[in-house]
């Protein structure tokens, strides 16, 4: 392991503990792709992190309602794998059976992140967004 992401790793594992994962998802998903391996925010049980015979590895979470007395909280999971997926209790794509869809999806495709989002589960397409702009080498 090279000494920068040694530090990265345990960067990324102190802010998990103060902060928790989800606030990390975006970091540790770049982290997945650089090939180094991250930490949840407690010492994972086999009931939160689940990892599979393929290589796919779930975590469980609740997604807390933000500004709203009204809003009930959902729960979410997300799996990495080949790609990275966003599951959540109610939502899926035009695809997959209910309580078993993706509505958003993250794959590294040629070095480049992609981002994949059915915002309408009557639609085959997703809407696909490209996020080689979003390169830290590309900031002016």
């Amino acid at each position: 392991m090279m000494f920068w992401q040694g530090i990265t790793i345990w960067t990324f594992a102190f802010l998990a503990m103060v902060f928790g994962p989800f606030e990390l998802l975006v970091p540790f998903l770049v982290l997945q792709i650089l090939g180094i391996t991250m930490v949840w925010k407690d010492s994972p049980s086999t009931d939160e992190i689940l990892q599979h015979p393929n290589g796919l590895v779930k975590k469980d979470f609740i997604l807390n309602k933000v500004m709203s007395d009204i809003a009930k909280p959902i729960n979410c999971s997300v799996t990495m794998g080949q790609s990275i997926c966003f599951f959540a209790e109610g939502y899926g794509d035009h695809y997959s059976q209910d309580g078993h869809g993706c509505p958003v999806m993250i794959e590294n495709e040629d070095g480049i992140l992609k981002l994949y989002v059915w915002d309408d589960i009557n639609s085959e397409d997703p809407r696909i967004i490209s996020l080689v702009n979003a390169r830290e080498s590309q900031r002016k």
